[in-house]
């Protein structure tokens, strides 16, 4: 203790040693002179801690730590610059202190795994309602956001994809993703794996896509199309151009007179 505090224990109620229990009750640690820090094991199984007159934080015999006050914080580092705050009935608030440029706040979501091979998920986020009172699938996770390694990971090659996950009536299953090339794959046969841009794919057909044409993919084993919809009285189309033109050719459908133009400079 510092010069002039005093330690000291009143009320022993009962044995003291092993876990928290009814044995337990009544006893209380005074850590300073004044009596306004103290920590009590009560009648309720749990060490209360109080500081300043005020219950401050407690730890019940489930292992449960709880933080008792709506601006409650959890600081980080010597100078406290990182810091977890309650945000009443929502959530947390995750804030670093940093004031110079370029400083963002950083979560890492790291694995502990020496040797990942393709399809192991490196991290994972997942969205999930456990209490919704209906069950079943209603208390599956809806919804997740995953990092997946495409091969084995080397000194080499880090090569890995995001997952963008949603459920309709089962686990969240991937619906879009982001390949290590840059590839975004929508639909149900995701990963998209064809182009350079957008892979829009409902099933695999086995095709290749052709380098002047492989920005956009359409790809599905029934009937596959493009659809383009405008209002009754506007028109839809698909323009071509360059730098020097930007429409220099034209396909327009006009839905107030239900006419096609096929137009070129």
């Amino acid at each position: 203790p510092a010069s002039g505090a005093s330690i000291f224990i009143v009320e022993i109620s009962g044995a003291v040693g092993g876990p928290l229990d009814s044995d337990l009750n009544g006893t209380e640690l005074i850590l300073d002179a004044d009596g306004d820090t103290s920590i009590t094991a009560d009648t309720d199984d749990q060490i209360d801690v109080r500081i300043g007159g005020s219950d401050r934080f407690k730890l019940d015999n489930s292992g449960h730590l709880s933080l008792l006050t709506d601006s409650a914080a959890i600081k980080f580092g010597a100078d406290s610059d990182v810091t977890l705050t309650h945000d009443p009935d929502d959530g947390l608030f995750f804030k670093s202190a940093a004031t110079a440029d370029d400083n963002p706040v950083l979560l890492t979501l790291q694995t502990g795994e020496t040797d990942l091979a393709a399809d192991d998920v490196i991290g994972k986020i997942a969205f999930q309602a456990p209490d919704e009172s209906t069950g079943t699938d209603a208390i599956l996770v809806s919804g997740a956001i995953q990092a997946v390694a495409e091969g084995d990971h080397s000194s080499s090659s880090n090569a890995t994809r995001l997952e963008f996950m949603t459920g309709a009536s089962e686990a969240a299953t991937s619906q879009m993703t982001i390949s290590s090339g840059g590839i975004v794959g929508i639909g149900a046969g995701v990963p998209g794996d064809l182009g350079v841009g957008i892979h829009i794919k409902t099933a695999d057909t086995g095709a290749s896509v052709d380098a002047d044409g492989d920005e956009l993919v359409l790809e599905g084993t029934g009937n596959t199309g493009l659809s383009i919809l405008g209002g009754s009285s506007a028109n839809v189309s698909i323009l071509f151009g360059d730098s020097g033109s930007n429409n220099a050719g034209q396909i327009y459908y006009y839905n107030a007179t239900n006419s096609m133009r096929f137009l070129t400079n």
